[in-house]
């Protein structure tokens, strides 16, 4: 099997929209690649995000501009102090009820 063409050097070190790879020449075969993730729907990346942070980075990349993340996810971004250790699940809300985010997050 063929070794994938390289990504250009921004997408190998940050997630991405696959938007976003397009606009910049990725081929829609490249963002199937095995050695691509996908964190989200639309979101490719080099590797697993771990962290509640890099979580949160991959879904900023397919994040609506009226939504922001809340709770828990929130406290930790701002390196707050949590009752009972910090939370693996990232938390999103927006300013709509309907435009809540309806995939897991």
């Amino acid at each position: 099997m063929a070794r994938p063409a390289p990504l250009p050097l921004e997408f190998r070190v940050r997630p991405f929209h696959v938007g976003q790879a397009a606009v910049h020449g990725v081929t829609a075969s490249r963002l199937r690649a095995r050695d691509l993730v996908r964190p989200y729907r639309g979101v490719r990346a080099t590797s697993v995000p771990a962290t509640v942070l890099e979580r949160c980075q991959a879904y900023a990349t397919r994040m609506p501009s009226e939504h922001w993340f809340s709770h828990a996810t929130a406290a930790q971004l701002w390196a707050l102090p949590l009752p009972g250790g910090s939370s693996e699940t990232v938390g999103c809300m927006s300013a709509r009820r309907a435009a809540s985010p309806r995939w897991r997050v």
